[in-house]
């Protein structure tokens, strides 16, 4: 078993808890510090234990008594910044590499850390700044005598000398942790949350034998699991992943890579977007962020051409047999979340799924949206856009009441419930949305009936009818009759840089004209009945394919349209 302890030395401002053997106390020293009149806090750590430990740990790998890893933060009452946290930068002005891989031929690792923005300043204090007392907290891993232990060392600083501004320093955000409470921290004696190890390895079944799979996120030690974090996936072809993925390992470094797994299922893409995922695989891989990205080679016109079996198939007015495309992105969908089945099947879970379009974002948008009513939510969505001020996604979005949108701008719907809440900007209770980005809870998931992307069934869809896999999965959803579904207007993302920017205005994003304009044409159209009729059209094809047979229900009605969708060589097409 894991003995894990936390230790407060001097004047430590963490409580502290159990205190190993004296011995095991003194494994590393820390034995210079220097903060006073340098751009950068300098900590030399020595682990030879004494002189004690054979150098490098690999002549011999099986000793009872080594070192597994060191990581270090700055802590304080109101901040955890990380130092070192075990992984490799994006880049060497944001936090250090991996401790013990310092200086390979010494026992002596000094650490060289940059300062970042907010503690720019002189004196003990400053406006704008988030200097003053701290703790560098120094954690330990390693086996002493055949047991393993688990050790926090905390030694006092006061930051007052002085930081000049530097283009080299990281914005403090980028460095930020969740701060623990002490009832958190008495609560995880066992095992300390965070920690880089994973127990296990991450891999999934792919479509086809010919796809190729990057960084099965391997990162098993000691036992040691983390059992909280976040599942990234996504399934689109990224048209401009440059920006996406900067964005995706600003947000990885926002949250810690152990708290993270990213899963990308790319498919049918005719750009470059696989020469670009396998870039941002090589920047993970960097990064020691655990993962799983599939690049089928599979193409939309390899789907279609061939022979038409099984679900998920139609036949159109033309006579023609043809692959809808609702049950085809579900399929690609449920792909994309098997290594999320695979690692709950080893016993390593997460909180959070964050399913991501090809959509311009930034890190503090993805952690408004998971902050989105609390955190308590069956899902909850950003608004999308593409030509502002109308938003994008019709097709999944429906109001508390079940309504499509009423109109594409502000306030957008006919529900009361829902309207006020793009009033008050707050999260607007929906029946359902997607939207560019959309977080939700893991759990049903990984259950033993677990949640699953799905199409209406293909003798329904005959009617001339379709519903978004993006709908139905909210309707099938247990958690979003108990938790609800929300609409956050204080989350926007764009499908283009123009678009992005239109939506994030340096004054308000509505004007008043546009808020008294809104309001009067949303009233106008909840007096129409067009609405009703589009509605009934769909209730009337349905209930006949109700009448057939008496195992004919679809429980999605609200998220059904008069349309056919089939798949394209080239995307897909209306019929």
């Amino acid at each position: 078993m894991v003995k894990s302890t936390r230790q407060a030395w001097q004047s430590s401002m963490r409580h502290s808890l159990t205190r190993p053997s004296e011995e095991a106390s003194q494994y590393a020293k820390i034995y210079q510090l220097l903060t006073n009149f340098l751009d950068n806090l300098q900590v030399a750590i020595d682990v030879s234990g004494n002189g004690k430990l054979p150098w490098p740990a690999s002549t011999e790998p099986d000793s009872s008594t080594q070192f597994h890893d060191i990581t270090l933060f700055l802590t304080s009452g109101s901040h955890n910044f990380t130092i070192s946290n075990g992984t490799k930068p994006a880049s060497n002005t944001s936090y250090v590499g991996p401790v013990l891989d310092l200086e390979p031929s010494s026992t002596v690792k000094h650490v060289n850390w940059i300062w970042p923005e907010c503690l720019v300043g002189d004196g003990s204090d400053s406006k704008d700044s988030a200097r003053g007392a701290y703790n560098i907290s120094m954690h330990q891993s390693f086996s002493w005598n055949g047991t393993d232990y688990y050790t926090v060392f905390d030694l006092p600083i006061s930051v007052t000398n002085s930081i000049p501004k530097d283009d080299d320093r990281v914005d403090c955000d980028l460095l930020e942790n969740k701060l623990l409470s002490a009832a958190e921290i008495g609560e995880s004696s066992d095992t300390l949350p965070g920690q880089p190890w994973v127990e296990g390895g991450a891999s999934t079944t792919v479509s086809s034998p010919d796809a190729t799979q990057t960084g099965t996120g391997s990162r098993s030690h000691l036992g040691f699991k983390r059992v909280a974090g976040l599942v990234i996936a996504t399934t689109a072809i990224l048209h401009f992943l440059g920006h996406w993925s900067k964005a995706l390992t600003q947000l990885v470094l926002k949250l810690g890579p152990e708290n993270v797994f990213i899963s990308i299922y790319e498919s049918g893409s005719y750009d470059n977007t696989k020469g670009a995922l396998r870039e941002l695989d090589w920047e993970l891989e960097r990064m020691r962020v655990p993962r799983n990205i599939t690049l089928s080679p599979v193409t939309h016109e390899d789907e279609i051409t061939v022979p038409a079996r099984g679900e998920g198939w139609i036949r159109t007015p033309d006579g023609k047999k043809q692959l809808r495309r609702i049950p085809y992105l579900a399929r690609i969908r449920n792909l994309s979340l098997q290594p999320l089945r695979d690692l709950a099947s080893k016993g390593i879970t997460f909180d959070k799924i964050l399913f991501l379009n090809d959509v311009v974002f930034t890190p503090n948008d993805v952690l408004r949206l998971l902050d989105t009513n609390d955190g308590e939510y069956g899902a909850a969505c950003s608004l999308d856009f593409s030509k502002p001020p109308s938003f994008y996604d019709t097709f999944a979005l429906r109001d508390s009441n079940g309504h499509e949108p009423i109109m594409q701008t502000w306030p957008y719907f006919t529900s009361a419930a829902s309207r006020q809440g793009m009033r008050d900007m707050s999260p607007v209770p929906v029946a359902s949305c997607w939207n560019g980005m959309v977080a939700m809870p893991a759990s049903p998931f990984i259950a033993k009936s677990p949640l699953r992307f799905r199409g209406i069934p293909d003798s329904l869809a005959s009617y001339h009818l379709e519903g978004s896999e993006c709908c139905l999965i909210h309707i099938d959803n247990p958690l979003s009759v108990e938790k609800g579904v929300y609409l956050n207007p204080l989350v926007r993302v764009g499908y283009s840089g123009a678009a992005n920017a239109a939506i994030h205005p340096m004054m308000n994003w509505l004007s008043t004209g546009r808020i008294l304009h809104g309001l009067w044409v949303n009233r106008l159209r909840r007096l129409g009945i067009s609405s009703w009729l589009k509605e009934k059209v769909v209730r009337i094809r349905l209930d006949r394919w109700r009448a057939l047979s008496a195992g004919n229900e679809e429980y999605g009605e609200i998220c059904i349209i008069n349309e056919m969708q089939i798949l394209h060589r080239y995307g897909w097409a209306h019929v």
